[in-house]
């Protein structure tokens, strides 16, 4: 008796690895892993990303084309932290957060975001 071999496709594997990409931005999007937070905490610290990401007594702006919020803080020093959630459920979940370095104004802040879709 000779045992057969049967050679898989290589678009099997293909799809093994596609399925593991996938699983893995699902697990990443929905454990709180924010892709500018990290480059955010390096740039200006723990501290003021928190400041920015409990988001108390800010601007808020609504976008009707995504459905999310768009908060924004003024750090003093004439920084300004934007913070994007959206609702999923009952409850939100945040976007994005990061800190808009080069914008000295409220209104620069406000033109920017008005510039991707978002208004009061």
């Amino acid at each position: 008796m000779t045992a057969e071999y049967e050679e898989k496709s290589p678009i099997f594997f293909l799809l093994i690895i596609f399925a593991l990409i996938c699983f893995g931005f699902y697990w990443v999007i929905n454990n709180g892993e924010v892709i500018n937070g990290s480059h955010a905490v390096e740039k200006h610290g723990e501290e003021i990303v928190s400041v920015v990401r409990n988001c108390n007594g800010g601007i808020e702006l609504f976008n009707p084309d995504t459905n999310r919020i768009a908060c924004i803080v003024n750090l003093g020093d004439k920084k300004f932290g934007v913070r994007i959630i959206e609702k999923v459920g009952d409850s939100y979940k945040e976007v994005t957060a990061f800190i808009k370095d080069k914008m000295h104004s409220v209104e620069q802040v406000i033109k920017y975001l008005n510039n991707r879709g978002y208004y009061q």
